[in-house]
């Protein structure tokens, strides 16, 4: 049995079968993965993928202007890990500008990820002082 305790403490929600908060799949069948935007309140949708180009992360930041709304990002995806395995937790950060803080973090998303996208919780004293003193 997987000990959940510490993601539930950290605000995700873990139903029975390991997924965040599920979404009712679109009609139109296309390969899709799901955006959970928590804040002041959770939004949560269903992004179709491209089918000509791999989406990453920074794409779908951007493209949804995520970094425009919220700041500075947390994001963790969760991946499915076959039936029977808990899913797979992939994390990235991003800037200001939408830009992955690490490179090798800039995910490429996959059909059926689960993105849960959490804004910048630090203070404004915090967010000044890592301005004031960036090396």
């Amino acid at each position: 049995m997987l000990d959940t305790t510490l993601l539930k403490r950290q605000g995700y929600s873990i139903p029975p079968g390991g997924m965040p908060s599920q979404v009712v799949p679109n009609s139109s069948g296309g390969p899709r993965v799901i955006l959970e935007v928590r804040g002041d309140g959770k939004h949560l949708e269903s992004i179709p993928l491209p089918d000509d180009r791999p989406m990453f992360i920074e794409d779908l930041v951007q493209e949804a202007k995520l970094h425009d709304h919220l700041g500075k990002l947390n994001i963790s995806i969760m991946r499915s890990n076959g039936s029977n395995n808990p899913p797979i937790r992939l994390e990235c950060a991003t800037d200001s500008k939408g830009k992955a803080t690490h490179i090798s973090s800039n995910y490429a998303l996959l059909p059926n990820d689960h993105l849960i996208v959490i804004s910048d919780q630090r203070s404004t004293f915090e967010k000044f002082m890592e301005k004031r003193f960036k090396p």
